[in-house]
């Protein structure tokens, strides 16, 4: 799908980034795991397997934890991207005025 998309438009060169896409990847890869080691922890304290390890230490929490901060990256990591792109694009509006007017 990358392959197909026109990588010369300014429109895309954030998006394409592959250290941008590979960073947001990982987020939300942990953040998928993250989340099924919760269920699969609260799957296992309902037949009551290894129940007292797992309330005694909290790991469902954090667990929980995890998710939402691997989670939080990864929108955060993205809403640079827009953010940086709506700059970007403002700034050269900002440029063209300056010289079309100066």
């Amino acid at each position: 799908m990358i392959r197909k998309v026109d990588r010369e438009s300014p429109n895309t060169d954030l998006f394409l980034d592959q250290a941008v896409l590979e960073r947001t990847w990982i987020y939300i890869s942990v953040a998928g795991a993250g989340f099924a080691l919760n269920v699969l922890i609260k799957f296992m304290i309902w037949f009551r397997i290894g129940a007292d390890v797992f309330k005694t230490y909290y790991i469902v929490e954090l667990t929980q934890v995890v998710f939402l901060m691997a989670f939080i990256m990864a929108v955060y990591n993205k809403m640079l991207i827009i953010k940086s792109q709506i700059y970007a694009e403002k700034g050269t509006e900002i440029w063209g005025r300056l010289f079309k007017n100066g």
